[in-house]
Formats: structure tokens, sequence, C-alpha cells
């Protein structure tokens, strides 16, 4: 799921345990002033030449995890949060959809007050009303939230490119 929200390829089933290079190192600690570090995003974000190394992790014979499902749960939501906007954008495109249907609903509403003489008076305005404005509200939600996704962009600090080598300097 994180891999078709987000713009970065994540290696499925890897972990954080990691071997870097002295550069990678230097990376992280001079240029990526995050403070919450989703490393198993960051890492592929850098961009430097990685190998995985497969390996079966045998079953825990002590102790018990100390990630729970809930906890699971968000870090895969810190995960999505770091490396995604799709979720805002799915926002945009569901409030037109809900738009969409105040629209036709509307419509419907309003044939039906002049065709049946058992609505209620208001009715037809409060549905009208109400069906448009929640389709509208969430398109304006979706795109207060993408300018909100493109600060938390900015405030992450992340360098705008990462020298790997420098030659003859």
């Amino acid at each position: 799921m994180l891999n078709y929200l987000s713009t970065i390829p994540i290696s499925p089933n890897a972990a954080d345990f990691w071997l870097i290079s002295r550069g990678v190192a230097e990376v992280f600690q001079k240029q990526i002033r995050e403070r919450n570090l989703f490393l198993r995003g960051l890492f592929a974000w850098v961009g430097f030449k990685s190998i995985l190394i497969p390996f079966h992790a045998g079953v825990r014979t002590s102790g018990k995890s100390k990630y729970s499902t809930p906890r699971l749960f968000k870090f895969g939501i810190q995960g999505i949060i770091s490396f995604s906007k799709r979720p805002l954008q799915a926002a945009v495109a569901v409030g037109f959809i809900f738009a969409l249907f105040g629209i036709i609903q509307s419509i419907y509403a309003f044939i039906e007050y002049f065709t049946d003489e058992t609505i209620p008076s208001g009715f037809t305005t409060l549905a009208i009303l109400i069906s448009m404005f929640s389709g509208f509200q969430l398109i304006f939600l979706g795109i207060i939230g993408e300018y909100i996704g493109a600060i938390f962009d900015e405030v992450k600090g992340r360098p705008h490119y990462i020298i790997e080598e420098k030659v003859n300097l």
C-alpha cells in the first residue's frame, strides 16, 4: 500500500538494519534535519546505490515484540505522511465526486419539488444546500491540504540535491 501511495519506491520486507558508507552517514548527519525519520523511505529517497541482502529471520525464542498492532499502524501512517500526498489528492477527487452527486441530487430534488406535492416545505432547499456544499467543502479541504502538504515538504528541509562525490576539489 505504501508503494502505491508513495512516489519513492520502498523495498518490501526491508528492515531498519543498515550497513551504510561514511558518505551516506554524513548526509543523514548534516543534511537531513527531520525529526520523525522514516528510515526505510529516507534511504530510498537519498538515492545512493544500495544492495538488499535477503535473510531469513528465525522464530523468536523469548520475549515479545515491542510493536503492537496499533504501533505498527502508526508506523505505517508515518511512512505514508512522510512520503505521500496522494491521500490529500484523494480528498479533492472525492470532493468532486460528492459535488457531482450533489448537483445531480439537487436537480432531482428540484424536479421533485414541482411534481410531488407531498414533499415538505423547505426540504428541497435543504437537500440542495447540504449535498452541494458538502462536496464543495471536501474540494476546498483537499486544496487546503495540498497547500499544507507543500508547507510540510518545505519544513522537512530535505536538501534539493545530494552530492555523492566531489572531484578535483
